[in-house]
């Protein structure tokens, strides 16, 4: 039985490996994105769990949309298609945050000992 991430590589024609830097890069920008929004260190953003946990579950829930948009075109249209697809739809993790979250990742003081 296949995972969710295998079937959606199969569905776009790309490596298990590829999938995965593209949602780690996505991951970034998005916590790249917030840090911007917010003004929180980037590294209190990246590094705290329940905002990580927050961001999977949502992109879980995009990318069963995607599935559920995407299993029936299989073989019908063309990967390329597919492809814009599966983007216009994860797009929209950029357009939600978690903003309890946020405001106790405010609270985190990291502390870097190699520059202090």
């Amino acid at each position: 039985m296949q995972t969710t991430t295998q079937t959606i590589a199969q569905l776009l024609l790309i490596e298990q490996e590829v999938y995965n830097e593209t949602n780690i890069e996505r991951y970034l920008r998005w916590c790249q994105n917030l840090s911007n929004q917010t003004g929180i260190q980037l590294q209190s953003i990246v590094a705290n769990t329940a905002i990580s946990n927050y961001y999977r579950t949502e992109t879980e829930r995009l990318e069963d949309i995607f599935l559920t948009q995407a299993k029936p075109l299989h073989g019908k249209i063309k990967y390329s298609l597919m492809r814009q697809i599966y983007a216009e739809i994860m797009i929209d993790i950029f357009k939600i945050y978690p903003k309890p979250l946020l405001e106790a990742a405010k609270k985190v003081k990291i502390i870097n000992h190699l520059y202090n």
